[in-house]
Parts: structure tokens; sequence; C-alpha cells
């Protein structure tokens, strides 16, 4: 049995990790830190074989606690977690076993794990060149726009404009007429400066989709542009189909990690709005769906994510703190309880409907 450690400074990134790796065969999770010093004293007790752990954290950095957990744990691999393709060098620089990016995939977290049972001769042979690579253009819809090459590089931008024809064309998914492009990217310009405008920002995407190794992927034909998508993998897209399939709640977890903010919502583009309300309401319809259909930890992750969208619902926070009741932990519920009750005040000026005496009471 694999001992495992995750250390992240978010309860539901925690949550999350907890129940992808309960799908794995032959772990054992045996930690979950939200503070490295908490951690590190897990680690020298337990001595786990494989630590997860979040490079952004407060206080101490992951990447500062590296050799710490070294020190304590000298047979364990670590594995870093990020949203940020950024630390990949420095990851590998200082022989992390794997690098992986947030959202984690269940595939991709069973990948790891097969990995470090390959390094203990448990496994397979394993591949050379270090951390495994992902191929293809990835692309970050939710939240906001992130596009890396194959290398894990992030994409570069020359204008805001060429970001936004980018994530336009993707946004499409099929031909589009050059008009309805420039009457939604330059709305407040005559046709001849909008067109210039147009051509200069087609220039400088191709230059840069070219420079990532992606020069084919905006063509032209029958008076329309189009974005391939062959080569690229989307995390809205992922997030639709598996919204769309998983009617048991089997793939929360999943649908947890994808989901880290509305469809393009540091945007605030004006023409991705019905996409983004729409993408919403589904992802609110699978939580509350899925709050009905699974248990345990997966459950509390969904319930605190309904919370997260619809802070100012009330039957959200009842249905946690029962939950939260159900599994007899009090100090949760009150710091649940004070939480609610200080936005409430704080934001709308108003005592919550519910009181924790009478939720602790099972009234």
């Amino acid at each position: 049995m694999i001992k495992i450690l995750v250390v992240d400074d978010e309860w539901i990134a925690l949550d999350i990790l907890e129940i992808l790796l309960g799908e794995i065969d032959g772990v054992a999770l045996v930690g979950k830190c939200v503070q490295v010093k908490e951690a590190l004293d897990t680690a020298a007790a337990q001595q786990p074989d494989l630590i997860f752990l979040d490079i952004e954290m407060p206080g101490m950095s992951g990447l500062a606690a590296f050799e710490r957990f070294r020190e304590l744990c000298p047979e364990a691999e670590i594995v870093f977690i990020t949203a940020y393709q950024q630390y990949a060098v420095t990851a590998f620089d200082l022989s992390a076993m794997d690098y992986l990016l947030k959202p984690v995939s269940r595939e991709r977290l069973a990948r790891t794990v097969e990995r470090y049972k390959t390094r203990r001769g448990q496994g397979g042979a394993e591949s050379e060149g270090g951390m495994p690579e992902e191929h293809g253009l990835r692309v970050k819809v939710l939240g906001s726009l992130e596009v890396y090459g194959e290398s894990g590089t992030l994409l570069a931008w020359r204008t805001k404009k060429t970001r936004e024809l980018f994530a336009f064309l993707l946004h499409q998914k099929g031909p589009v007429y050059r008009d309805r492009i420039l009457d939604s990217l330059w709305p407040e310009h005559d046709l001849e400066k909008a067109q210039t405008l147009f051509h200069t920002s087609l220039y400088q995407l191709r230059h840069t989709l070219k420079q990532g190794g992606y020069g084919q992927m905006v063509s032209f034909a029958d008076e329309r542009y189009m974005m391939s998508h062959e080569d690229l993998r989307c995390d809205a897209d992922e997030l639709e189909l598996l919204l769309a399939s998983d009617r048991s709640g089997s793939r929360a977890a999943e649908a947890l990690a994808l989901y880290r903010g509305d469809y393009l919502e540091e945007e605030s583009y004006g023409w991705a709005e019905t996409r983004r309300y729409k993408l919403r309401a589904s992802f609110l319809e699978y939580l509350n769906h899925a709050a009905g259909q699974v248990k345990g930890g997966r459950r509390e992750a969904v319930l605190r994510k309904r919370i997260e969208l619809e802070p100012y619902t009330d039957s959200h926070y009842r249905d946690l703190l029962l939950h939260l009741r159900e599994q007899g932990s009090s100090a949760a519920m009150e710091e649940l309880y004070r939480q609610m009750r200080e936005k409430y005040m704080g934001e709308l000026g108003l005592e919550p409907s519910l009181t924790l005496k009478e939720l602790l009471e099972g009234v």
C-alpha cells in the first residue's frame, strides 16, 4: 500500500484529491494538511511514500518546503501541484518526481501513481525524459484564458485583441464570417478601421501560434475563418461532456477540479455571456443533483462548491451544516456558521435566517 500525504491551502482542493485518490487501487491517504508546518509534522510521524505538495502556500511555499520534506522523509517522492505552469522548470530542477497542473484529472493522477510504482519496481518500464509530457495545445477558459503549448510554455499574446481573437475563434467551434468578427471585437470602429485592426490581430495570432508549433490552426475558406480543434484540449469542452454524461455524480471530483471559475470570467467578453451563464447554470444543476447522489468527503466538496457559487442561498448552508452534523464535526459547523454570519452581516447587513443552535440541537 502506497502511503500518501496531500498538502494544499484550500480545503476543497484537498477534498478533490482525496476523492480522486480513493478511486485508485493500492493507495492510502495518511494525511491532509492546509499548512506546511502541520504537513511537516505529519510527514515526520507517518513517513509517507508519496507527497502531493501545492506550490503556492501561505507562510512557506511548497518550493521552500521541498528540502525540509526531503530531510524528514528521505525515501518519499514529491509531486508538485499548482495552477501555474511557470513553476515546471523549477520543479524539475529540484528533482521532483512529477508536476501536476490544476485542475488535476483522475487519469493524470493515476499516471503519477503508476510512475511512482515504476520507480519503485512495482510497475512497467518508465519512459525516458523526466516528467510526462502533455501533447497539443492545452487551453483553459474557466476562470481566465490561459493557453499552454506542447512544451508546457504559457503562450504570450502581443496585444489584448490578439488574445481576444483567439478566444473568439475558439468559442465559435466552426467557421465564422469576418463581418461577425468585426462586429463582436471592434464594434466602436468604422468598417475600414475595424478591418485594419482585424488583419493586424490575425497576423499576430498566426505568428504566435506558429512559434508554438501550431501555424495551421487558423484557416480561411468560403469567406469564413475557422480554428481547428484537432490538436487542442479545452477545459470547458471537457466539463460540458462530463456534465452531460455523468448522471450518478461519480465524476464530481473531476467536475469540481475543472470549474476554476465562470467561462472567461476574468476577461468579461460580452460575446461570451450566453455560454458563461449557460455553463454556470448546468454546473449548478449538476452539483444539486450530485449532492443527493454522493456521500462522505465527496458530498462535502460538492456542498462547499455550491456555497462558493451561490453564497447567499440559505439552503446551501443548511445542507452543509446538516452534513457536518451527521459527520460529528461540530467544530467545522461552528466555523462554517461563523463565515456565513460574517458574510451576511458584512455584505447584506442581515442576520442568517437559521441559527447554529437549532442545527446543533437537530431542530
